[in-house]
């Protein structure tokens, strides 16, 4: 089996000879490594980490670094090394499954059974041939369960038992430091070490003393050597990463500062009238910026928030209302001071327009956000352009930045007065002109609290002498590092941007196989690699957790407390307690996928679905002590409609030459990606 799982995994694994789309990411990924440059993942940094080091094994380094375009051919990157490392753990991962199965009472057979599902599972093995978190994940995900279940059968306390304890362990820590959702693996080790004190405790054989001391140092194993494996290597990752990277914007100021080459260098701390600053959003970190493109509905000078801190058009000037010839000397501006903002690069002065909406945000109670450049005539209403820099008290991080403008340290409102709005940075992003990809700049009057602070960034003064004050930052520690990503991440993740988003797939979508994932085309060999699961494993996953759910409410229904134990079956004990575990498992997996705000694709299904099959063995393993001949039979039909599904979407696995009739015919869900057959040619 072990064999058979390694071949169909490396067939024709050179195919694609580029990296597909979700390599790039790792490639990317890799390269920022070698660089030392600063970027932010959804997952814990082990799968980047561990394909680094494959990388340079295979001879990549620094200086053989590829850019990696897409659909261009990569002489220097080792992606198919990579991809055969990774297709070999996820061919000893069932291995592991089977492993998992007999030290839960599973026949030999059924045992064999589940491995062969696993095999053939269409979208195991195209994402296990892959570059990705997900194959490495579901490895350490099998390897945690072999050794927990062998150890629940071992006897207690031994050698072997430590072993197993230790191994269980490190692969918890293991999967925790490489998926996102490895701290629900981690939360399951606890629940089933509940469960297994529960069934300990029924044993009157048992002392609660021999209980308790299972319990402690169970729990003790996975928190001391899984924690410290995950922190362990996100101190290699901070380590590494020392540099300004692509993701450098989305980092705090202490952050930025304690990488290599940032901009926050002596800073000055004062910020007085007449300096040029940079205005930074507070909740999103980007900046406040304009450029001479217009709004398609008002053709006035746009106003956005962008990511990049290196551009001249986020660069304003921060002038007294009274001031017409920006002629006063530098003093100190006080809190409330009225001002007037002028952006450099276009010598126009930031202005409400109340007379039109904002381009996405078409509210009667938002005004655009706009500059004078195109604006009209200016000379009548100087009350247009003044703004009241309205001091956040609460998120000021001094005194002093209470009272007068300190760069980083005083947190603002911006306030026209005019139009009794406030200026808010939007989480909708523009589609038009240049400013795509950039986010909507409004004024609203009753905006949300954090969405309309601000602070200046960055500040330069033409008459600032050498020695004036500058920012003090204190270091920025690897406890502050690691709380500053998760919390990032955790917001990503569970509060989105702050509307209420669908995500592209949802997880009804996943578990029924309604859709897939395209890994690669190419049009011109009309070869196409698209993650699609194998339907009849899928809908067997289904039909074992909806038998199971109908058995338990039988269960509970027919339950009769007086009921003598030993006239229990013993079959419908095995097949209750040894499947409440996965099924727990499966939906500590499922569920997060139903909370979380990015977008969900069917890789994030994989590793439910690797816990999905255990339940459908456990099934299998009932019925056989049922009715051994019918479970045979079915075992038998299963088996084979599972093997011909694969054999009839391989060519969406390997990549091999299909014709678009064949390809139609087979994309039987219109949910599914049927433009995918268009690559393939048509043999009329």
């Amino acid at each position: 089996m072990t064999i058979a799982a390694i071949f169909v995994r490396l067939y024709q694994i050179g195919i694609p000879d580029i990296p597909s789309s979700v390599e790039i990411q790792f490639a990317s990924m890799i390269n920022n490594y070698m660089t030392g440059e600063f970027f932010i993942d959804y997952n814990p940094p082990l799968a980047g980490l561990f394909f680094t080091a494959l990388a340079r094994f295979f001879g990549y380094n620094a200086d053989s670094l590829d850019q990696l375009p897409i659909g261009v051919p990569h002489t220097l990157f080792p992606y198919c090394q990579l991809r055969i490392v990774s297709a070999f753990l996820g061919a000893i991962s069932i291995t592991f499954a089977y492993k998992t199965l007999r030290s839960t009472g599973v026949s030999h057979f059924i045992s064999l059974f589940g491995s062969f599902l696993m095999i053939v599972e269409n979208s195991m093995i195209t994402e296990e041939r892959m570059i990705s978190a997900d194959g490495i994940f579901i490895f350490f995900i099998s390897l945690f369960l072999s050794n927990q279940k062998i150890a629940e059968v071992k006897d207690r306390f031994t050698t072997s038992w430590f072993i197993h304890l230790f191994i269980a362990s490190l692969s918890l820590g293991l999967a925790l430091s490489t998926h996102w959702i490895g701290v629900f693996i981690f939360s399951y080790a606890f629940v089933s070490l509940i469960i297994e004190s529960w069934t300990l405790v029924e044993d009157i054989n048992v002392s609660f003393k021999y209980v308790w001391a299972n319990l402690i140092v169970k729990s003790l194993s996975y928190l001391t050597v899984s924690l410290t494996i995950y922190l362990a290597l996100f101190k290699v990752h901070f380590d590494l990463l020392s540099k300004k990277g692509p993701d450098y914007n989305k980092l705090s100021p202490a952050f930025q500062h304690s990488l290599e080459n940032n901009h926050l260098e002596n800073i000055f701390s004062n910020v007085d009238f007449n300096a040029r600053v940079m205005f930074r959003h507070y909740k999103s970190g980007k900046y406040l910026h304009s450029h001479e493109d217009y709004y398609r509905s008002s053709n006035h000078q746009q106003v956005t928030l962008m990511d990049n801190y290196d551009e001249l058009n986020n660069i304003f000037k921060v002038i007294r209302v009274d001031d017409e010839f920006e002629a006063l000397s530098a003093s100190s501006i006080l809190a409330p001071w009225r001002v007037r903002l002028k952006h450099e690069s276009t010598n126009s002065s930031l202005v409400i327009d109340q007379d039109h909406k904002p381009p996405l945000s078409e509210q009667e109670y938002n005004f655009q956000v706009t500059t004078d450049h195109n604006f009209g005539d200016s000379d009548d209403n100087t009350k247009k352009y003044s703004f009241l820099l309205k001091m956040a008290i609460n998120y000021c991080k001094a005194d002093d930045a209470r009272y007068a403008l300190r760069a980083l340290d005083s947190v603002f409102q911006i306030y026209n007065e005019e139009a009794g709005c406030y200026l808010l940075g939007t989480p909708l992003v523009l589609h038009e002109g240049f400013a795509e990809g950039q986010n909507e700049v409004i004024c609203i009057q009753e905006p949300s609290y954090e969405a309309s602070l601000w602070y200046i960034d960055w500040n330069d003064h033409p008459e600032y002498a050498p020695n004036k004050k500058r920012v003090a930052f204190d270091p920025f520690t690897f406890w502050q590092k690691l709380t500053e990503i998760h919390l990032y991440i955790f917001k990503k993740l569970y509060m989105g941007n702050g509307y209420t988003d669908e995500t592209i797939s949802s997880v009804s979508d996943l578990v029924l196989l309604k859709t897939g994932f395209i890994h690669w085309v190419d049009p011109v060999n009309h070869a196409v690699i698209y993650l699609l699961g194998n339907f009849i494993v899928y809908y067997m996953i289904v039909g074992s957790i909806g038998i199971y759910g109908i058995f338990k409410t039988c269960q509970l229904l027919t339950f009769n407390p007086f009921q003598a134990s030993a006239s229990l079956d013993s079959s419908n004990y095995k097949y209750d307690h040894k499947t409440l575990d996965y099924v727990i498992l499966y939906f500590l997996l499922l569920i997060p996928l139903s909370f979380v705000k990015i977008d969900l694709y069917l890789f994030d299904y994989l590793p439910a679905l690797f816990v999905g099959i255990l339940v459908v063995t456990q099934l299998f393993q009932w019925g056989y002590e049922k009715a051994t001949k019918i479970t045979f039979v079915f075992m038998a039909f299963f088996s084979s409609l599972s093997f011909l599904a694969y054999v009839k979407f391989s060519p969406l696995i390997y990549g091999l030459q299909w014709t678009q009739e064949k390809c139609l015919k087979m994309i039987v869900s219109p949910d599914w990606d049927r433009g995918l057959c268009g690559a393939y040619p048509s043999s009329e």
